[in-house]
Parts: structure tokens; C-alpha cells; sequence
């Protein structure tokens, strides 16, 4: 009979390890990764023009760390009251490390080819793995472009996703 308490963790750049032991027994320790995403938008502003503008911000972040590339993935959700479309020179994409420190990441700028787009959605892929407490800050403007209703109400609504997380 064999009884142990042991507290394990993969050091490697794979995402798990495999502790054999000579009785056959195999224990394969996995890092602990996670991923979360938060989308904030602002109230709708009207500018000197005359337009309609939301602000939104969508965090992508992880507490422990996430190894596989990241991608985000946003939709505006067209509907009967209103209608709008991106803001394409206003997309700022940063990564913020665990002390705070933020980095520009102008390769995701949506002027890029590497950013797939169209009027009503977008798509980032291959950004790099996040360290624990580290995050990507995606900052952009949506114009509303038609406003159904006669009193000037509107629903509007706008998701986001990042590697399955909604």
C-alpha cells in the first residue's frame, strides 16, 4: 500500500505532464488555464453632426494563465429598431500584463488584412496565450445608422465571443 500527498504542476511550455510512478500508476497534471471575457458600452452620444455613437470596450482576460492563441469574435445584432456599423478607424487593441503595463498592438489594427471584417461583424484570431493576471483590451466605435421608431427609441444590441467563451 502506497499513500502520498503531493502537490504538482506542469513547468513545461506543454500544456500537461505525466508523473509516472513504478507501480503502473500514471498521474498527468494539466495547467490550470482559463479564459473570461467582459463587454462594457457607454450610452449612445449624439456628436456635432448630428450621428449616433456607442463606445464599446471588450476585455479578454485570464486569472491563471492560457496557453492556446486567443481570438475574438464580435457581431452587431441587426433588429427592427435599429441598425449600425463599426467604426473602422477607431479599433485600439492593447494587451495589459499582470503590473499594469500596457502594450499597443497596431498588427490588429482593423485597417489589416489579418482582421477578418464586414459591416455588421469582425473577427481577430492568433493572438498570443495570456500569463496569469495578463488581459487584451479591445476599444472601438459603433455608428447607429437607422432608427426605426418615430419617438427616437432604439434596441440595440452587440456580442462578443472569444475561443468559445460567450
Amino acid at each position: 500500500k502506497l499513500d502520498f500527498d503531493v502537490i504538482a504542476s506542469t513547468v513545461s511550455d506543454k500544456d500537461s505532464s505525466t508523473i509516472h510512478f513504478p507501480t503502473d500508476l500514471d498521474i498527468t497534471v494539466k495547467k490550470r488555464t482559463d479564459l473570461s471575457i467582459k463587454k462594457d458600452a457607454s450610452a449612445p452620444y449624439v456628436d456635432a453632426n448630428g450621428d449616433i455613437y456607442i463606445n464599446y470596450t471588450v476585455i479578454v482576460s485570464s486569472t491563471e494563465g492560457w496557453s492556446d492563441p486567443i481570438e475574438i469574435l464580435d457581431q452587431l445584432n441587426k433588429n427592427d429598431s435599429a441598425s449600425g456599423e463599426y467604426v473602422k478607424n477607431s479599433f485600439a487593441l492593447c494587451k495589459i500584463d499582470s503590473n499594469g503595463t500596457k502594450t499597443s498592438i497596431s498588427s490588429y489594427n482593423m485597417a489589416y488584412e489579418t482582421v477578418t471584417s464586414t459591416d455588421d461583424s469582425f473577427h481577430i484570431t492568433n493572438l498570443d496565450g495570456l500569463k496569469a493576471g495578463e488581459r487584451y483590451e479591445l476599444t472601438y466605435k459603433v455608428k447607429i445608422t437607422k432608427i426605426k421608431r418615430a419617438d427616437g427609441s432604439f434596441e440595440f444590441q452587440n456580442a462578443a465571443r472569444s475561443n468559445n467563451v460567450n
